[in-house]
């Protein structure tokens, strides 16, 4: 796994980072360092800002909405996807290599909660001179639909691609379940997906959020006389003098 490309910064502060890796440990590394997950808007917008060659163009990435599969309903896009906050919290138990399954009551009440700000896919591809009029591409990219539409037209682009499963797949699951969306490149015409392995090594794009490196900074390491004292109602007293020579190995590294 490499390590956190910081690739656009503005007056020398970070903007946008990316990592290759899986998802669960590109998230979590991304907010280690003071980063969320960037979304399609935000994602868009840098991509008209910084050009086409750059690499938030060249190279696609996964983004912060979901795509939600709900069986005799529909596909539908959704702002925030249910696997993100799972994945926040380090609870990967429902998500297998791509999809995430509304099992537990508490999931189905997040998978709700984020059809509430959601669109429907009734497309799979759509013409890059109508982004302002298609509902799809304005609660993708908000405000600036018209002028990514235009970006993508500058680069030879007409159509933009959106790939999901079939209804005979869909239909078949015993329940509703999500998958994270990705964000292609311009080679690939910008196409969003729902179809890269959250297990397997990509990219991952965040955003430097302010408030969340505060909150960082502000989480202080305990000393090692805190976990030695805290220690003792764990450890047994015959261990005691090992553990704090293995601890003290971990500090001075």
């Amino acid at each position: 796994m490499s390590g956190l490309t910081i690739d656009i910064k503005s007056k020398g502060k970070p903007v946008s980072a990316y990592i290759y890796a899986p998802f669960y440990r590109g998230v979590e590394i991304l907010k280690r360092q003071g980063y969320r997950l960037i979304s399609l808007e935000k994602n868009a917008r840098l991509r008209i800002q910084k050009g086409k060659y750059a690499d938030i163009s060249q190279d696609g990435n996964f983004v912060r909405e979901g795509i939600l599969y709900v069986p005799d309903k529909g596909v539908f896009l959704v702002k925030k996807s249910p696997i993100l906050k799972y994945v926040e919290e380090g609870l990967t138990c429902n998500i297998d290599e791509k999809d995430f399954y509304a099992y537990a009551p508490e999931i189905q009440e997040e998978f709700e909660m984020a059809l509430k700000d959601s669109v429907r896919i009734d497309a799979t591809q759509i013409p890059t001179n109508r982004f302002k009029d298609n509902d799809i591409t304005t609660f993708a990219f908000d405000k600036i639909a018209e002028d990514y539409g235009k970006f993508l037209q500058e680069a030879g682009i007409k159509e933009m691609p959106i790939c999901f499963n079939n209804s005979n797949y869909d239909n078949k699951q015993k329940t509703q379940f999500a998958r994270q969306m990705w964000f292609g490149n311009l080679l690939h015409k910008s196409g969003l997906s729902g179809f890269e392995s959250l297990t397997h090594y990509y990219n991952i794009r965040g955003v430097f959020d302010a408030r969340c490196a505060k909150n960082l900074k502000a989480v202080k390491k305990p000393t090692l006389e805190q976990i030695v004292s805290l220690s003792k109602r764990f450890i047994p007293e015959a261990t005691q003098s090992k553990f704090k020579q293995e601890l003290r190995k971990l500090y001075s590294k």
